[in-house]
């Protein structure tokens, strides 16, 4: 049996108040954050976890993220948003 893989991504990059995530401490404060995007190479097919930016990303990887990073939606099983 083929091993499984696990390939940890940064999809991008979001920009926000930190006074969001701290119940209005430190408001004003601006952060930054990646959003992970994970992918399971399965030998029965591949899975693809996308934890934070545009539901496009589903449909359409390299228009949304490029080339470089995008997997085919062909090429995916399962994507969840």
């Amino acid at each position: 049996m083929l091993p499984m893989r696990l390939y940890c991504m940064t999809g991008g990059i979001l920009h926000f108040d930190q006074g969001v995530f701290t119940h209005t401490l430190e408001m004003g404060e601006r952060m930054q954050a990646p959003t992970p995007i994970f992918l399971i190479d399965h030998p029965k097919g591949k899975i693809l976890f996308e934890t934070g930016l545009h539901p496009r990303a589903a449909i359409d990887p390299v228009g949304q993220w490029g080339q470089e990073r995008g997997v085919a939606p062909a090429k995916t099983d399962t994507v969840n948003l």
